[in-house]
């Protein structure tokens, strides 16, 4: 993960696509970068506490089985879409 100068992930994120079975939420958390990280600027911020995301499914009432929902995540030049499956037993 890239990280600014204040260790702000510098990265976006929004439901490309939402679920057919159920609802997904992105929402705004915190988290702690392990201290022995060594890859990209990752490494100036470890053992900090920056912001970050959650991603949460929640099913229909009642509903069982295989759901599909895609995650947009974009950057300074690019970005991707990364599919989620779930299933609910």
């Amino acid at each position: 993960m890239a990280f600014n100068s204040a260790c702000e992930p510098t990265i976006t994120s929004s439901i490309a696509k939402a679920p057919t079975n159920g609802s997904v939420k992105i929402t705004k958390a915190t988290r702690i970068i392990p201290k022995k990280v060594k890859i990209g600027t990752s490494e100036l911020c470890a053992g900090r506490e920056i912001p970050s995301r959650n991603v949460t499914y929640t099913p229909k009432s009642g509903f069982k089985g295989a759901d599909r929902f895609s995650v947009g995540l974009g950057w300074h030049g690019g970005g991707k879409v990364i599919p989620v499956e779930v299933t609910v037993n």
